[in-house]
This record gives C-alpha cells, sequence and structure tokens, in this order.
C-alpha cells in the first residue's frame, strides 16, 4: 500500500505580478508554494510532487 494520494490533483494559482499593476497579487505566489508544501507533504496530504498531480 502506497503513502501517497495518488489520486489526488491541484490546480494552485499565484497572480504574482500582472501588467496592470494596482491588481497585482505578489503574496499569492507564497501561499501557493506554502499549499504546495502541505499538499505534498507525506505526513499531511501526501499528494504525488510531480507536474501530473499538481500544477
Amino acid at each position: 500500500m502506497s503513502n501517497h494520494f495518488a489520486h489526488g490533483y491541484a490546480l494552485l494559482i499565484g497572480v504574482g505580478r500582472t501588467a496592470e499593476s494596482r491588481y497585482s497579487l505578489p503574496v499569492t505566489v507564497k501561499d501557493v508554494q506554502a499549499l504546495k508544501t502541505v499538499l505534498t507533504d507525506p505526513n499531511l496530504c501526501a499528494y504525488l510532487d510531480d507536474s501530473e498531480h499538481i500544477r
């Protein structure tokens, strides 16, 4: 039995910087990175850490 959530998929979007600077959200990039860390942690969610399962 695998310790990974092999059927889990996630599309994480962090806007970061946009052409219209007032709509830029640079903190969202850090939020997405932190969320990916939680999702791929084998002691928490255990998603597979590859581009097929998390983008």
